[in-house]
């Protein structure tokens, strides 16, 4: 069965934590002889004991938890997720390619049996007056029922938050990358078809947060921002920059590989403010930086 997942946290608390991160996997053989190892190991463990001391209300994850779904230890997303349910905290992910590498369906097994059929389509979660939509953006991974399924209910969750009085903003936000300069991977045609039109389209909607790309971009689209977080402890990307760049990029103009990172947003009863939290080149401690706030 395929369903979706309500979850709501209105109970006129002052101020609510929430975390979204993605690309926590392990580099390969195969991108650590491309690409430049850089203590990714130590990144994730700093991320993710940083993540847990911070003690956030729900945490997100964009998928590529781990390097292989069906081959990769688990047992540092297990231990995060065990340390965040001791704090009565959530943890929602939506999978990333690397959760069905190399079998498919059979590698996301491993995933599924952690986090359930919920976790494979689309969570709807609000959160005071914010609504987020996170989605599976594996569409190839998907049947034709599957996709149609997903499309249907994103289409719904949006109209239902778009007219609902309470939520005053939305976010949506999948894997896989609907804009990115990043030099290994491209941008997803498929999130451009399927899921930028009703973002687009929805009023309330705000922010488009991906992974898949291992950097920190920013990039304002049809008046509306997008960002790329896949900073979680992969391999780092390269970028291409100023007049390469695909699309210009708000963050910066000069750095081709981002520092790891994760988001953090904090929703008040009347405003949500969101920052950035990226590991210091030295790994001795995070910056952190507030990148927008709603309203304005």
């Amino acid at each position: 069965m395929i369903c979706s997942l309500t979850f709501s946290q209105n109970q006129g608390a002052d101020s609510v934590k929430i975390v979204f991160l993605s690309d926590t996997q392990e580099p390969t053989i195969f991108e650590r002889v491309l690409l430049s190892y850089n203590n990714n190991a130590k990144a994730r463990e700093l991320i993710l004991n940083k993540i847990a001391s911070d003690s956030p209300r729900v945490v997100f994850h964009l998928g590529d938890l781990v390097a292989s779904g069906l081959i990769s230890s688990w047992e540092e997303i297990d231990t995060l997720v065990s340390m965040l349910k001791n704090q009565r905290a959530y943890f929602y992910p939506v999978p990333g390619n690397h959760e069905y590498i190399p079998f498919g369906d059979v590698s996301a097994a491993s995933y599924f049996k952690r986090f359930g059929v919920l976790s494979g389509i689309c969570y709807s979660t609000r959160i005071n007056q914010l609504g987020v939509i996170l989605i599976n953006s594996n569409f190839d991974e998907l049947s034709k029922k599957e996709r149609d399924f997903l499309l249907n209910k994103y289409s719904k969750i949006l109209s239902l938050y778009e007219n609902d009085s309470n939520i005053k903003q939305i976010i949506v936000a999948c894997h896989h990358s609907p804009f990115t300069n990043s030099k290994i991977v491209a941008p997803s045609k498929d999130v451009q078809k399927y899921l930028l039109p009703g973002f687009l389209k929805s009023k309330k909607s705000v922010l488009f947060l991906s992974g898949h790309s291992h950097a920190f971009e920013h990039f304002k689209m049809y008046g509306k921002d997008f960002f790329v977080i896949g900073g979680g402890g992969g391999i780092q990307h390269p970028l291409y920059l100023n007049e390469d760049a695909i699309y210009k990029d708000l963050f910066s103009k000069t750095e081709d590989k981002r520092m790891f990172h994760f988001i953090e947003i904090t929703v008040k009863e009347k405003n949500v403010t969101i920052n950035l939290n990226m590991l210091n080149e030295n790994f001795d401690g995070f910056k952190t930086s507030t990148l927008l706030r709603f309203p304005n």
